[in-house]
């Protein structure tokens, strides 16, 4: 067992480093330079951040001079969230920021950063925005305010891989003049995103996400939209993130984008492997729920629980096994704790606690999924035979 290769099923925690990012980085790491000097090195340096600046323009239909690097998707929304926001060469304070409940911790948790009140927006069973609730919250505010209101959702959830509407939440939030942020992290490489066409204000990236290097991310701000720079010093990144850029993790971002396009070509086959999971992990237990299953996903992430089978002890198990999967969102903590978005989607403690999310991508095989169903239904039959014993 020990001599088994080690099967890795948490890409939506961070993705495996891609080979040709490992050798974009590498290829960095020999350069000497600052990019923000005049000589030669520096050039050559600014180069790599100007090129990776254009190859994730390409991915996701940006203009390069919307994409500011950060230092991941973290930064990038706690930037948002911290900062007024204004357009047509005027900034100003926002009458309120609403997340939605089942937003990333560096939003929900990064609430005392915002210099303004902070509203939770509702959602459904199935986790997507309650639209109605967000009109009713964008209408009580505005009676109080004639500031506009920032509105800061996910496209696609971490944990159930759920996609919002967001032509309909924009379109909901461009009535009542306010801003929109999308935190994209995890729909890039996994669903086409068109940031010209989604019409939203502000976008939040991730590298390493998508196999690149764990330190990088951007901030996209459509061209018109102000933003505070909470990050002083020697003016990089337009002024915006001040501080020596992480070039090879910078040029890693870029190849990574690249690579992504494959990925996007790929998407009916994730489909397939998803379905087959899910399929065989309900042929487990009738108790079997798949979180979000009744609405659109993206194709690499399933998150799932049967009663009784903790996610604690699932992946202790699992971890011995050899594979590595997660219960939810990577915390610093290291521990499993509850998840306040199966909470927020009305489930109850008890399945919410036995939670278990598959995310995979570029480097799983099918036999991967299957070899985790072989071992997650030996965990299910242990956890049935001890309550049988328990109960006789």
């Amino acid at each position: 067992m020990h001599n088994k290769p080690r099967i890795y099923l948490d890409y939506n925690a961070t993705a495996p480093v891609r080979p040709k990012v490992k050798q974009a980085v590498m290829a960095a790491l020999d350069l000497v330079g600052n990019a923000s000097s005049i000589h030669q090195e520096g050039r050559k340096a600014r180069g790599l951040i100007e090129t990776a600046r254009e190859q994730l323009a390409g991915l996701i239909n940006a203009q390069t001079k919307e994409i500011t690097f950060t230092s991941g998707g973290t930064e990038s929304n706690n930037l948002v969230l911290a900062s007024n926001l204004g357009a047509l060469g005027k900034k100003q304070p926002l009458a309120a920021t609403l997340l939605g409940a089942t937003e990333h911790p560096s939003l929900i948790k990064a609430q005392e950063l915002s210099p303004r009140p902070v509203d939770i927006i509702k959602v459904d069973h199935n986790g997507l925005l309650d639209l109605t609730h967000l009109q009713q919250l964008l209408a009580g505010w505005k009676d109080k305010s004639d500031l506009p209101v920032l509105v800061s959702v996910m496209l696609v959830n971490n944990e159930t891989g759920v996609i919002q509407p967001i032509d309909k939440i924009v379109e909901i939030v461009r009535k009542f003049g306010g801003f929109v942020h999308l935190d994209a992290v995890q729909a890039l490489g996994k669903m086409p995103i068109d940031f010209a066409d989604l019409n939203v204000d502000l976008m939040s990236l991730s590298a390493h996400k998508i196999g690149g290097m764990l330190g990088a991310g951007a901030l996209v701000i459509r061209l018109g939209v102000l933003v505070d720079s909470y990050i002083k010093g020697g003016g990089q990144e337009l002024g915006l993130r001040a501080g020596t850029e992480n070039i090879p993790a910078i040029a890693g971002f870029g190849i990574a984008a690249i690579e992504c396009v494959v990925d996007l070509e790929k998407i009916s086959h994730y489909n397939d492997m998803r379905q087959k999971l899910e399929v065989l992990i309900q042929a487990i237990s009738a108790d079997a729920v798949i979180f979000g299953q009744n609405t659109p996903r993206v194709a690499t992430t399933s998150c799932f629980a049967i009663a009784n089978v903790t996610a604690e002890r699932a992946l202790m198990s699992l971890d011995l096994a050899g594979i590595a999967v997660s219960s939810g969102s990577a915390c610093s903590s290291g521990k499993v704790s509850q998840s306040h978005v199966l909470k927020a989607m009305g489930y109850a403690n008890d399945l919410a606690l036995c939670g278990l999310r598959i995310s995979f991508g570029w480097d799983t095989k099918p036999q991967d999924l299957d070899e985790f169903i072989t071992e997650y239904t030996k965990i299910y039959q242990r956890m049935a035979m001890r309550e049988q014993r328990q109960v006789g």
